[in-house]
């Protein structure tokens, strides 16, 4: 099982142009093995969620860390995003991320999530939780 560090609103830089390196709402922060103890900096922040994984090898969860890339006339690559595949928070039911959000508490999803983001390849994903 892995962990997601998942962020709920976006964040801001202090330099406009380069907002598109910045992380957004719903985008994976980074990818924990099962059992990774937070501290409680981590545990309390408001800008982001933990959510865990049940049965999906962090290995297998990678490919969300990944930028996406603008292909250039000439071969070469540009990031234009920090992220190129994240989690649609606005699709998820507004009381549980309320709750969720302001508990700053982890959820817990199902695995077929993994499965929905392969099978799709979308950029966006509706993270599904178990509340309770």
């Amino acid at each position: 099982m892995c962990e997601l560090l998942v962020r709920v609103v976006d964040k801001k830089g202090t330099d406009s142009e380069k907002d598109f390196l910045q992380s957004f709402r719903g985008d994976v922060i980074d990818i924990f093995e099962d059992g990774t103890q937070y501290g409680a900096a981590t545990l309390k922040n408001p800008d982001w969620l933990i959510v865990k994984m049940p049965g999906v090898p962090r290995t297998e969860m990678l490919d969300l860390l990944e930028p996406e890339w603008k292909e250039e006339a000439d071969g070469s690559r540009t990031v234009v995003r920090k992220r190129a595949r994240c989690f649609d928070l606005d699709k998820m039911d507004t009381t549980a991320l309320a709750t969720l959000s302001a508990a700053a508490e982890t959820v817990t999803v199902d695995a077929s999530l993994k499965t929905a983001l392969d099978a799709s390849k979308a950029t966006k994903a509706t993270l599904v939780v178990k509340v309770g």
